[in-house]
């Protein structure tokens, strides 16, 4: 029928559909006239939008304000990267239509169990009648009145409650669409959130402890980020974390997860240390077709995919294989990576991270300075920071370091701040008791005691969590299985010459 000109037809496809089932079918090419559609721009797809705008006015009974379009056209395409405008758009404007109506029909419960005893009533009435028992019928009619009453002082009570339900879709509406799909915080910024970025520092500070030009950096990135300022389509920010182990370069990246993406679970943890030979390297991205695990995703990108507003953090980096950092090169220069079945995967709302111990016996061997009231500097104000970027500069090649905003180096910490991380060690299990309603006595001498019981030279403060758990945390939960009785308790925990002892009262 086609080659006969009896039937005119118009197929819609796509690039790789076309490719796999018609281009390869070469007699059933040649009866189309292939024309390809590039994705409309921003402006295109906010006329389109405009265009279809009364027919899901109609549908949906509400209003889009003109803002509401632009902003579905804007935000699809910065933050919903996998699909194509305008459908993405057209999806986000309908589903904000879809809300705006359900918020104006809602019943509260109460009142749909009201109104389903009306109908039965009504029912009961309808019934007695066709019986002829008019004194029933009398009865249902009085209970239904009555009923009647209550429904609409209570639908008058709700809808004062409530105020005015607001039928419009503004540029607030798409983005809690859009922050509901992502996971990315749209919305617009109030008060708190405002103040809670000006005082990041101090929100960090309280996890991590003696790396304040640490924090200053991440701070700094993350404000820009939400000011509007940074480059769009590459990372939020992107940094390479050294210092000896135990310092609090993992536990920074935690605390960014927690404190600025307001869940500490949105953290990507990739162990580079998995990625030592060549052929590992493909399983961060997918394996190519035709080897094992092919269509099972890539490890990062599915992760990526999944969550696409994290802390990405690639612990261990030197231990990578090098051809690792041809994958990463690209993350961080152009925001995007394609994966192993050819689907672009965006970077664009993920703070990168890789912590490493390049470096770290020159770190382990500064001293510090001698004398009452003299102060440690920070790394970046030391000449000894040389001979650490020195060796990460041999090791990493230098369109890597370019592309990277920072390379911060951790210091070492010394006695006074290891006591501040026991003290915020101490305060979560003292949390953690309450819930048991337990409560916990640490004098300062107990915990100075453990403080000096680790080996805080070479492990930094990594065991001090361990040394917590054998010392204190293990006797308490002791305790507290064999101690019976009902009501509120206290763990006291005191020094008896070298050792701690803990007690329940």
């Amino acid at each position: 029928a086609l080659a006969r000109g009896q039937l005119q037809c118009i197929g819609a496809t796509t690039n790789r559909e076309y490719k796999q089932y018609i281009e390869s079918d070469k007699a059933l090419a040649r009866r189309f006239e292939s024309v390809r559609i590039d994705e409309p721009s921003i402006e295109d797809t906010i006329q389109i939008l405009e265009g279809i705008k009364e027919k899901y006015e109609i549908h949906h009974r509400i209003q889009y304000t003109a803002d509401s379009l632009v902003a579905a056209a804007e935000m699809s395409a910065r933050y919903i990267p996998d699909r194509s405008l305008p459908d993405k758009a057209i999806d986000l404007m309908d589903e904000a239509g879809a809300i705006a109506h359900l918020k104006a029909i809602y019943t509260p419960p109460e009142l749909r169990r009201d109104e389903k005893k009306r109908q039965e009533l009504i029912d009961k009435k309808s019934k007695s009648f066709n019986e002829q028992d008019f004194e029933l019928m009398a009865r249902y009619q009085m209970e239904l009145a009555q009923l009647e009453g209550e429904i609409k002082a209570s639908r008058q009570a709700y809808q004062e409650t409530q105020g005015n339900v607001d039928h419009r879709v503004d540029r607030e509406a798409i983005a809690a669409v859009v922050s509901k799909k992502t996971g990315i915080p749209l919305r617009k910024m109030i008060a708190t959130e405002a103040d809670k970025l000006l005082d990041l520092e101090a929100h960090l500070a309280k996890r991590v402890i003696g790396q304040d030009h640490a924090i200053k950096s991440i701070a700094n990135s993350i404000r820009r980020n939400r000011a509007g300022l940074r480059r769009p389509n590459v990372p939020i920010a992107s940094f390479l974390f050294l210092g000896p182990t135990g310092v609090g370069k993992t536990e920074l990246a935690k605390a960014i997860a927690a404190e600025v993406l307001d869940d500490p679970n949105r953290i990507i943890r990739i162990d580079m240390s998995e990625y030592m030979q060549k052929h590992e390297v493909s399983k961060l991205i997918g394996s190519p077709p035709g080897f094992v695990g092919y269509g099972e995703g890539g490890q990062l990108t599915e992760k990526v995919k999944r969550q696409p507003y994290s802390v990405v953090l690639f612990d261990e980096f030197e231990k990578a294989h090098p051809d690792v950092f041809n994958i990463l090169l690209q993350i961080l220069d152009e925001g995007w990576v394609t994966d192993s079945e050819g689907q672009r995967v965006s970077f664009a709302n993920c703070i990168i991270i890789g912590t490493s111990n390049l470096g770290s016996d020159v770190m382990s061997e500064r001293r510090a300075p001698i004398g009452i009231g003299v102060e440690v500097n920070d790394w970046s104000n030391d000449d000894s920071a040389k001979e650490v970027l020195k060796i990460v500069k041999s090791y990493l090649r230098p369109e890597f370091i370019n592309r990277l905003d920072e390379i911060i180096i951790f210091n070492k910490l010394d006695k006074s701040q290891f006591q501040k991380i026991a003290d915020i060690m101490i305060k979560d299990l003292n949390s953690r008791l309450k819930n048991l309603k337990v409560g916990l006595d640490f004098p300062q001498d107990a915990r100075q005691l453990l403080v000096d019981k680790i080996d805080t030279a070479h492990f930094g403060a990594r065991p001090l969590k361990r040394k917590l758990e054998e010392l204190v945390e293990n006797p308490i939960s002791s305790l507290l299985i064999r101690d019976q009785r009902e009501g509120e308790k206290t763990a006291h925990v005191s020094v008896s010459g070298e050792d701690l002892v803990v007690s329940l009262k």
